[in-house]
C-alpha cells in the first residue's frame, strides 16, 4: 500500500480538514479480520483521501482496526466513527469469535478536487457526477 505523500502537500492547502467535502463514499459489510482497504490503490475507483472511517462490530468480542498503522478499538456491538483523519490504508486486524459481522463505511475527498483546491483553480467545483 502507499502514503498520502506521493502526491505532495496537498492537505497544507486546506484551512480545515473537517470542511473539505465528502464526495466519495464506500461501503463494505460482512468483512472480518484480515480485510484491508486503500483509498488510493483500489480497485473501480480513482484514488481518494480517506477522511472518515464507520466501523461497526458485531463479532462477539472487542475488534482492533488500523488506520494508517495507527490501532483503534472497536467494543462489541458498537458503532464507532474516526473522524477527520486524513489517511490511505484501513485494515482490520482482529476480530471477535462470529466470522464476518463488520461492517465499515468509508467517506473521502478525491485527489482530483484536492489538487484542484490546492494549485487554487477557480474551476474546482464538485459536481453531481462526482458523488458516484
Amino acid at each position: 500500500m502507499a502514503n498520502l505523500q506521493l502526491y505532495g502537500n496537498l492537505l497544507s492547502f486546506v484551512p480545515n480538514v473537517a470542511n473539505l467535502p465528502r464526495n466519495v463514499f464506500v461501503d463494505y459489510s460482512d468483512v472480518d479480520a484480515g480485510f484491508k482497504y486503500s483509498s488510493i490503490f483500489n480497485v473501480g475507483r480513482d484514488g481518494f483521501c480517506l477522511l472518515d472511517t464507520t466501523v461497526y462490530n458485531n463479532s462477539g468480542g472487542t475488534a482492533i482496526v488500523a488506520i494508517d498503522s495507527r490501532q483503534y478499538w472497536i467494543l462489541d456491538g458498537a458503532i464507532r466513527t474516526l473522524t477527520n483523519i486524513p489517511s490511505n490504508e484501513f485494515q482490520i486486524l482482529s476480530t471477535g469469535a462470529t466470522p464476518n459481522q463488520m461492517r465499515v463505511t468509508f467517506m473521502g475527498c478525491s485527489l482530483d478536487y484536492l489538487k484542484n483546491l490546492g494549485v487554487g483553480n477557480p474551476q474546482a467545483q464538485l459536481e453531481l457526477g462526482d458523488l458516484a
